[in-house]
């Protein structure tokens, strides 16, 4: 094609498409411009902000989301550890009260276990007892206020506090449906009844406290006999008048008592009944040291004009006893018994042999001290001891303290915590005579020592066992008395 021709068929082309070369040219040139950084039309600039403010809320939206999921998943997470965390002292609560459901055992394994202790061999037993020997109890450690870190077949649960608890705020203004607190004292003949029958007036209103003793009294006789009292005749004492502490002495514990604590929608109490509540508790001693307490008193302070050797009272006295009736009105009957603790707290059910065939071929059989007769080593119970023991245990277990003397002075806290008794020093007081530190390992010989402690083995095993109990109470809880 020549050149003119080239020219010309330009020329048609341009004027077909409706533009000029100039402004092709232009618009040509305008692409080129932008497309190295020049400045975009208005539309695009629009276009281009619009699809960025869409990317920014674009953007926006899905880190929202991010967040959002972040956030609920540190909630959950949160919340996961929470509920670890609450787990966690569940189990730790779960396994305090599993140490604590160790450290206590049930009352008929308590019962089990101090049964199978009096079994033992005399020898075995007194070693078992020790504190210096075997010590089961753990006397040495809880005696130095320790609390020993073995499981206890031998601490019983603690009894409820509520009646305990009426008896400390009695003098707090109350409902007048509120129940009526008394402390029943069971007193053990020569084991510190006067000493805490003082405490009591000490710590109580003088109206609250019985004269005579702390024993209920009528117009005819300064001891009315609680002990032979029915629950029925008690509540109407507690509802009717202003005494809060009754004693018991010459008549062994009746279990009865303790159905004025268990109230029960069902029970066909009388108003009375149901409206009382009864705060237990005892002094103990060491048996001998109790018995020959009981001999000085009873032999020679209160004995015939010609004083009896001890092996004459005691014959004598074990003679009375198995010719008097449970329950009697006798004064003073029982407390020449073997294990007279036992007895006491067996509600009188602990049998008395008779005496040993041997004593009647003695020409002076008072001279001799009554051996023991019954065979407690046997897997048997010919004699009828094991039953009445046992009984014995239960009753001690529910008690809401039990004191021993010789404990007892050296933390009276116990007194405080479950009383509300603050006037605390040292009391020792006898009804008559000189006030005498009996200590029969001192007083007796050898033979007569260890005759006497054969045939009190049972007691033994209660005196020890209530050491250790209201020791470690006082050393093994958490605050004030008790676990």
């Amino acid at each position: 094609m020549s050149p003119s021709q080239r020219s010309a068929l330009m020329k048609r082309t341009n004027i077909k498409s409706g533009s000029s070369p100039k402004k092709k040219s232009l618009a040509a040139g305008t692409f080129v411009r932008n497309a190295r950084g020049g400045k975009r039309p208005r539309s695009q600039r629009l276009i281009l902000c619009a699809g960025f403010i869409l990317c920014v809320f674009a953007l926006f939206f899905w880190l929202g989301g991010y967040v959002q999921d972040a956030h609920d998943s540190d909630e959950s997470i949160l919340k996961s550890k929470l509920e670890d965390f609450h787990n966690i002292a569940v189990e730790m609560k779960a396994g305090a009260n599993e140490k604590e459901n160790k450290m206590t055992a049930t009352i008929e394994q308590v019962v089990e276990y101090l049964t199978s202790l009096a079994r033992m061999p005399i020898a075995e037993l007194q070693q078992a007892l020790d504190s210096s020997a075997k010590d089961i109890f753990e006397l040495s450690q809880l005696e130095l206020g320790l609390c020993p870190q073995r499981i206890y077949n031998w601490l019983p649960p603690q009894p409820s506090d509520e009646a305990a608890k009426l008896f400390r705020n009695r003098n707090q203004p109350q409902g007048n449906k509120s129940p009526v607190p008394l402390l029943w004292y069971e007193h053990l003949s020569k084991a510190g009844g006067t000493s805490f029958c003082t405490l009591a007036e000490t710590n109580m209103d003088r109206s609250e406290v019985p004269r005579y003793y702390c024993m209920p009294s009528t117009e005819t006789d300064p001891d009315a006999r609680v002990g032979l009292w029915t629950n029925e005749r008690l509540a109407a004492y507690m509802q009717e008048g202003t005494k809060r502490i009754v004693s018991n002495e010459w008549n062994p514990f009746d279990p009865i008592r303790f159905d004025l604590n268990n109230h029960h929608p069902d029970n066909n109490n009388s108003p009375d009944i149901r409206n009382a509540q009864l705060v237990f508790v005892t002094t103990i001693r060491s048996p001998l040291n109790r018995l020959l307490s009981a001999y000085k008193f009873w032999g020679i302070t209160h004995g015939p004009k010609k004083t009896p050797t001890l092996t004459q009272w005691l014959h004598r006295r074990h003679t009375q006893s198995r010719n008097a009736g449970i329950p009697d009105n006798c004064v003073a009957c029982h407390v020449g018994r073997y294990n007279f603790a036992t007895w006491k707290f067996s509600n009188g059910t602990m049998p008395f042999p008779e005496p040993s065939s041997s004593l009647f071929h003695d020409g002076n059989k008072e001279s001799v001290i009554p051996p023991n007769t019954i065979n407690y080593e046997g897997a048997g119970d010919e004699y009828g001891w094991k039953k009445p023991f046992e009984d014995a245990i239960r009753a001690l277990s529910k008690f809401d303290l039990v004191i021993p003397l010789e404990v007892v002075w050296k933390d009276s806290r116990p007194l405080e915590d479950v009383l509300g008794w603050t006037t605390l020093k040292e009391v020792h007081v006898v009804p008559s005579g000189k006030i005498v530190d009996t200590d029969a390992l001192d007083k007796l010989s050898q033979d007569q020592y260890d005759v006497l402690w054969d045939a009190n083995r049972l007691d033994f095993v209660v005196h020890a066992w209530s050491k250790a109990v209201y020791m470690a109470r006082m050393n093994c809880g958490t605050e004030g008395w008790g676990l």
